[in-house]
């Protein structure tokens, strides 16, 4: 695992490389059930776990404090090559990924963590997006914020 956090007068800028499968699991995967005259929404177990997993692995890479201003926010997922690639898919190290779970999606879960531990106070800050999500035979997530 690898991070950086840079903190200039005139630049801010946090980087994490993470070695792990991204979660398959997305914060649209929430849970309602009828109580009377309404409904009450929860999160279902495997995405409280999802998120658990996802605080737990980006704590120690997050700012000292939050980033102010308009952010960009850049983040790979990047899952394991599936076990029914030929070797020469294999070879080529990253197949693009057009399978679910949906990449913003996958990117609102993450985005809601980092705003959980404080690297932005809202994520309404972020005003550029950039992602991507593909299958590698070094699996991870990796992403790079800074302040534009």
């Amino acid at each position: 695992m690898e991070s950086g956090y840079i903190n200039t007068s005139d630049y801010k800028s946090v980087w994490f490389e993470v070695e792990c499968d991204p979660p398959t699991a997305t914060s649209q995967q929430k849970g309602a059930m009828r109580c009377g005259n309404g409904i009450r929404f929860f999160t279902k177990p495997h995405v409280a776990k999802a998120k658990a997993d996802l605080t737990a692995m980006f704590q120690p890479f997050g700012p000292s404090e939050p980033l102010k201003g308009a952010l960009r926010l850049r983040l790979d997922f990047r899952f394991p090559m599936r076990k029914s690639e030929t070797k020469a898919r294999r070879a080529l190290g990253v197949i693009m990924h057009d399978k679910r779970p949906d990449l913003d999606n996958l990117a609102k879960l993450t985005i809601d963590v980092m705003a959980g531990l404080n690297w932005f106070k809202d994520d309404a800050q972020i005003s550029r997006l950039e992602l991507s999500k593909s299958w590698s035979i070094s699996p991870g997530i990796s992403g790079k914020i800074n302040v534009i």
